[in-house]
């Protein structure tokens, strides 16, 4: 490789279009739209670091940038999704040295923060000097016949699932601005009901069909007597299917409608002819969130998170820690 050239937002979003990559190649996470979403949201850049052999580009490695109170910090995912790089030619390129080239560039770029969520368990030696962290996902296999999906869900799945068939059951595809904010109202009474910090505010969902093409998203708002009370993202690309938000306030959870909402999908997802179905990162703090994934059938993947920030960002990080608790 010759040299590596770094375009930002527009540019960087019109390079990946331009690209046509297979997708058979990349997750959704490596594309623009998801990019694009990303570059909407305030102190966030997208970015990405692409590799040439002469003329011909053979690789990139897709980031955000975000800049908040003088530090700048590089994801090359946020929010729980699997990023890292992408050969193009892989007889010119490897991920590996496509990954040494980004970390050379933190340097220029006086990063304070460097995290890299990776899912192909190849860049594990250009990471030295890293903080490496152990995350894991479910990955259902939609592959087999429906009957043999079921016959591997847990017994609590299928008692709720069983107890959900009575419902009054609407589920809607949010497309208006009261699907939105019903879907925000049932996130924000979720993160109330775990006693975490609301994340994702509303202006983030608002944003979602700004970027994210229809045939690569399927959003949905379930109403059970009227009431709005669990909402469900996916994100679509090519045979495989990412589950990459979800919510549920109390009337959802009783009702069985989270359960009832996850099968049809699965059902869906099947008849469709998509192969898997990824349940998304599972903390591993989370036990309960990992058992409910488990529940489905799903085979655990686990898969890394890099880390390395400066001495000051560590310790301002810490600090806030302290003073949230």
């Amino acid at each position: 490789m010759s040299e590596t050239l770094f375009l930002e937002s527009s540019e960087a979003l019109s390079a990946l279009a331009e690209m046509n990559i297979s997708d058979s190649r990349v997750s959704f996470f490596q594309t623009a739209p998801w990019l694009a979403l990303w570059n909407s949201r305030p102190r966030f850049q997208c970015e990405v670091m692409v590799a040439y052999d002469g003329d011909v580009p053979v690789g990139y490695f897709p980031f955000c940038t975000r800049r908040k109170l003088g530090f700048v910090e590089l994801y090359s995912m946020p929010m729980g999704t699997y990023g890292g790089p992408v050969v193009l030619d892989s007889e010119r390129a490897s991920l590996e040295s496509l990954t040494k080239q980004f970390l050379e560039s933190t340097i220029t770029l006086k990063s304070s923060r460097v995290n890299i969520v990776d899912f192909s368990g190849e860049l594990g030696q250009a990471m030295n000097g890293f903080r490496v962290s152990e995350c894991s996902t479910h990955v259902v296999d939609l592959g087999l016949e429906i009957d043999g999906i079921r016959s591997k869900l847990s017994e609590n799945h299928r008692r709720n699932l069983d107890k959900s068939q009575s419902l009054e059951f609407d589920v809607r595809t949010v497309e208006t601005a009261g699907d939105i904010e019903s879907y925000a109202r049932i996130s924000a009474e979720t993160d109330l009901r775990h006693g975490v910090k609301h994340h994702i505010d509303r202006s983030f969902f608002e944003s979602i069909p700004d970027n994210i093409p229809d045939l690569n998203l399927q959003w949905q708002v379930v109403y059970v007597d009227a009431e709005p009370c669990v909402g469900h993202i996916y994100f679509l690309w090519g045979d495989s299917v990412f589950y990459w938000h979800g919510c549920s306030n109390e009337k959802g959870l009783v009702s069985g409608a989270n359960f009832r909402l996850f099968w049809d999908n699965i059902r869906n997802f099947h008849e469709r002819g998509f192969v898997s179905l990824n349940l998304g990162a599972s903390p591993a703090v989370a036990g309960e969130l990992e058992r409910f994934k488990r529940g489905w059938g799903g085979i655990k993947r686990t898969y890394h998170e890099y880390e390395r920030e400066s001495t000051l960002h560590a310790n301002l990080r810490k600090t806030r820690e302290r003073f949230k608790r």
